[in-house]
């Protein structure tokens, strides 16, 4: 391993760090850079940002006082949303996409459907980072992996690998990548916090108003057609983030 660098693994599911007492295997995957979001992505980034607002609506019609009993569930809290109006904000600042995205043979997001929706829609001439995993071929080399990172222009000497177990070979595929320490990033049940989800002992009540106002729009827009879903992604990206 090239010297200095210290990378580790998660994952996916349980967001805790995986200790390997034999070197494991791994689904192969194409690394292409400097992409252009492909249609395809931007579909289906939308079909994911419906599906979910559809899902909050349903969940925002018990009404909630100061605490969202939803927050805990990781495929249910308001903070999936919270992303747009961030990524917005830097994108518009020049801020670079940092990670790459992650998709399957089939072109189904492992990660990254948010971003290509919001470079997609509002930044069509930035280009992102893709790696296509094929879960149903070994990697030939773990080599391979570190190559990967190697390519990575971070300061950051320590990368964090999610993985997740293929559905079709006894093999892992890659979810996702982090550059921070693992010790930054775990929160009080020991595991890591989603890189867009922070835990709510870290929020302030600048973040607490953000997801009310969040909140409100989702309860109060209908979604009869794309034309209605692109304004609610418009109102919620754009929305102040302190």
């Amino acid at each position: 391993m090239k010297s200095g660098i210290r990378l580790r693994f998660l994952d996916n599911v349980t967001c805790k760090e995986i200790r390997f007492t034999s070197p494991p295997k791994f689904c192969d995957f194409e690394y292409q850079k400097d992409q252009h979001v492909p249609e395809s992505f931007i579909r289906k980034g939308l079909k994911d940002f419906a599906k979910d607002l559809i899902r909050m609506k349903e969940i925002y019609n018990t009404p909630v006082d100061s605490f969202d009993p939803y927050l805990w569930y990781k495929d249910n809290y308001v903070d999936r949303f919270t992303k747009f109006a961030q990524l917005r904000k830097e994108f518009s600042e020049g801020v670079p996409i940092q990670r790459p995205i992650f998709c399957g043979s089939d072109s189904d997001f492992l990660i990254g459907s948010g971003r290509c929706l919001i470079i997609g829609t509002y930044f069509k001439d930035m280009k992102i980072d893709i790696v296509k995993v094929n879960e149903k071929k070994f990697i030939e080399s773990n080599k391979k992996i570190y190559d990967f990172i190697y390519s990575f222009e971070n300061k950051s000497k320590d990368f964090l690998l999610y993985v997740e177990k293929s559905d079709f070979i006894d093999a892992y595929k890659l979810i996702d990548i982090l550059f921070e320490k693992l010790d930054d990033c775990v929160i009080d049940n020991g595991s890591v916090r989603d890189p867009w989800h922070g835990h709510p002992s870290l929020r302030d009540p600048n973040m607490l108003l953000f997801e009310r106002k969040i909140r409100k729009i989702i309860k109060s827009t209908n979604i009869d057609n794309i034309k209605q879903l692109y304004d609610v992604l418009d109102e919620i990206s754009l929305l102040s983030v302190q």
